[in-house]
């Protein structure tokens, strides 16, 4: 016989909701120290026994992870925080100025990276911008952040996908050339493209059902 009635259910799933909320809050942002890049976190219980080493796409994903938390609680400052601290911030701070796209890691502090891909393009952090900003947009209709859309958009579908052969690569160096022609592997599986597809599909279908 199950114990769990619909209203203990509602009330553990809204006491998780706010334990994820604190938790990515707290963990992944500390002022300015918001998830960007390398970097040991002394004053951060990061349950690692290596300095953890995030980059923008973890930011980002998290960031829109917390922008449905506060449509659904109706929380403006929530939304704020996502937006600001979890999209623009990384955004600014890991947008390659020189050739485009996203680095995979960079040193919140200004110190060179040790990781030695640090300086590469990598096809799922630009999935999780495409759905950040694309799903920011939708929220608010600030064109600000409907032209990081459409940056994103134009170096990842210039670049990612094989027009020949169909997929998308997901190694590219820094000048955006394939690095590593290997479709899928031990950390490029089916879900980041397959996902921001139809989560951006799904938000356009929205958008222009609902346009003023």
């Amino acid at each position: 016989m199950c114990l769990w009635t619909e209203r203990s259910c509602r009330g553990a799933r809204a006491g998780c909701r706010t334990q994820v909320n604190h938790r990515l809050y707290f963990q992944l942002c500390q002022g300015r120290r918001v998830a960007l890049g390398s970097r040991s976190f002394p004053d951060l219980n990061m349950f690692c026994f290596s300095p953890p080493h995030p980059g923008s796409g973890h930011a980002l994903e998290a960031g829109w992870f917390l922008l449905q938390v506060s449509a659904q609680q109706k929380d403006e400052a929530l939304q704020r925080t996502a937006i600001d601290k979890f999209m623009e911030l990384p955004y600014q701070n890991g947008w390659d100025k020189e050739h485009g796209g996203l680095f995979y890691f960079l040193d919140v502090d200004g110190h060179c990276p040790t990781q030695l891909e640090w300086n590469m393009k990598l096809w799922w952090p630009h999935c999780e911008a495409l759905i950040a900003f694309l799903m920011a947009y939708s929220h608010t209709r600030e064109p600000a952040l409907l032209h990081r859309f459409s940056e994103v958009f134009e170096y990842t579908f210039k670049h990612f996908p094989d027009a020949q052969k169909g997929e998308w690569f997901g190694y590219l160096t820094q000048e955006g050339k394939v690095a590593l022609d290997f479709k899928g592997g031990p950390f490029k599986g089916f879900f980041h493209v397959p996902r921001c597809l139809y989560m951006c599909e799904r938000i356009l279908d929205d958008m222009l059902a609902n346009k003023d």
